[in-house]
């Protein structure tokens, strides 16, 4: 079994304010392990749950501004959650080859709201895994709040 370990380090970005151990909780998906700020709330993408649980889910602040994103299926199972919403418009798509993986950054931006979405998308350059990670966040202000000093 595969599994990608997202490590609270890594997710502190994402608390609005510097928060001790106890007011983490981990959450387990089908093929990832993530700790995140007790108070976001966990959303499960639709259709995206194999048998051993969720494979796709966002992690969406109390005030709902900024949202962390996870995708971890078995094997390399696309998702359409990096894909642009009707209006929105493709920021830049770079990609960059290192080792056995191809890693695309992604960035939509809806130019009426100013929401915006960045991914990281990693795959295996034998086509066999895929993860990605992404933040949504309806503004630069809304980024900023959410941003630990």
């Amino acid at each position: 079994m595969i599994r990608t370990l997202i490590s609270a380090s890594l997710l502190l970005v994402f608390a609005a304010l510097p928060a001790s151990a106890d007011d983490w909780e981990r959450y387990e998906g089908a093929w990832f392990a993530a700790d995140a700020p007790g108070d976001f709330r966990a959303q499960v993408a639709a259709n995206t749950t194999a048998d051993d649980g969720p494979m796709t889910v966002r992690f969406i602040a109390p005030d709902g501004d900024v949202a962390f994103f996870i995708h971890a299926p078995l094997w390399s199972t696309p998702t359409s959650e990096t894909d642009g919403a009707e209006g929105e418009t493709l920021r830049g798509e770079p990609t960059a080859k290192a080792g056995r993986t191809q890693t695309t950054w992604r960035t939509w931006r809806d130019p009426s709201s100013g929401k915006q979405q960045s991914y990281r998308i990693i795959r295996g350059n034998d086509g066999a895994t895929l993860t990605v990670y992404g933040i949504e966040y309806a503004s630069a202000e809304a980024l900023t709040r959410w941003r630990p000093a």
